[in-house]
């Protein structure tokens, strides 16, 4: 008995944080769902490759099987999972904004900081900068380019060029005079 509620305790304390808390803790508000329905679907595609491999094999190559799985399983998670203790999902959400804005470098937050950093990414060096201050910057430069953007003056161009079509397809040429045109209230509806 004792032996039976070591082997659930261990096997859901292994296989079920990694599957379900661990996926719901990395992955951005945006694509946490589908990123987690695809962790849960590895989970039971392994299950069931399992079942299927493990009636063809014997008893002790199942356990040489399994006993590899789990090094693997071990070092694979060792080497690709990270430490987010004390990192809000906020920090996911401005990281996956900027990459998707096309500025993945300008993200310096917490996601890069050495401890919450995978093994994989601190041996590579595949990860950003980490600044503390690095949002009050970004938002900071982005007032300041959104100020210049008002205060420069927008380049002049001549009211109608001749023979340019609008979205229409007419002609700015057929236009004669500046009068707005009115519509009939016999057209408008109420």
């Amino acid at each position: 008995m004792v032996l039976f509620f070591a082997s659930s305790f261990f096997g859901n304390f292994g296989a079920n944080v990694t599957t379900y808390v661990m996926a719901a803790e990395t992955y951005p508000t945006e694509l946490r769902s589908t990123c987690h329905g695809i962790s849960a679907f590895a989970g039971k595609a392994g299950a069931l490759l399992a079942t299927i491999a493990f009636g063809l094999l014997d008893t002790s190559t199942i356990f040489a099987v399994t006993a590899a799985t789990c090094l693997m399983g071990f070092l694979f998670t060792w080497v690709f999972s990270c430490d987010l203790t004390h990192v809000s999902l906020a920090e996911h959400d401005a990281q996956l904004e900027l990459f998707l804005e096309g500025r993945p470098e300008k993200y310096q937050g917490l996601l890069n900081k050495k401890e919450h950093l995978t093994n994989f990414e601190i041996w590579t060096g595949r990860h950003g900068e980490f600044d503390e201050l690095w949002a009050k910057k970004l938002v900071a430069e982005e007032r300041r380019v959104k100020l210049e953007s008002y205060t420069t003056p927008k380049s002049s161009s001549p009211r109608y060029k001749d023979d340019e079509e609008d979205s229409c397809g007419a002609s700015s040429s057929m236009l004669e005079d500046d009068r707005p045109v009115m519509m009939d209230e016999s057209t408008t509806h109420a």
